[in-house]
């Protein structure tokens, strides 16, 4: 069973899929050819891949999505809406679009909602604390030319 997340990183979202090797192929597949990257998809391991959208892409896959699932012959809307003999053609698939319109961006609003993945789980783990210190260098007695030559001359004489 393939499970698809994403993390919000600003403008960037990063696209997360879990499961089988092939399921995750054929779901990359359906991201690029719904516009909703061109990049390339990175795997993590053998169950685990990534890639890299935009709200604005992955908005787009949803909806291209949709108009593609609403104008296939099995479609029970589209067999409906393409037998209306007073709609011309144009009029039937701006029908279908703007239900496709309404269909994807009611998907894209349920995924930004229900598939967030909290950062942490990816770079810390949860309830991984990361303490910050800071370094300080002193500046040595001797002068670092006078130590270097010092020690250098130690080793000559063992």
């Amino acid at each position: 069973m393939l499970k698809t997340s994403y993390q919000n990183v600003g403008s960037g979202w990063l696209v997360i899929l879990t499961g089988d090797a092939e399921e995750i192929k054929l779901a990359f597949n359906s991201f690029w050819n719904h516009g909703a990257t061109n990049g390339e998809l990175d795997w993590i391991c053998d169950t685990t891949a990534q890639f890299w959208t935009s709200p604005y892409k992955l908005k787009k896959y949803f909806v291209n999505r949709a108009k593609f699932v609403l104008t296939s012959d099995t479609c029970n809307l589209w067999q409906v809406i393409k037998n209306k003999a007073r709609m011309t053609r144009s009029q039937k698939v701006e029908k279908i679009f703007a239900v496709a319109e309404k269909v994807g961006s009611q998907q894209f609003e349920n995924f930004k909602e229900n598939f967030k993945t909290d950062f942490k789980i990816k770079f810390g783990g949860i309830g991984e604390t990361f303490s910050v210190s800071s370094d300080k260098a002193e500046k040595p007695d001797e002068s670092l030319k006078d130590m270097f030559i010092t020690n250098g001359l130690k080793a000559r004489e063992a």
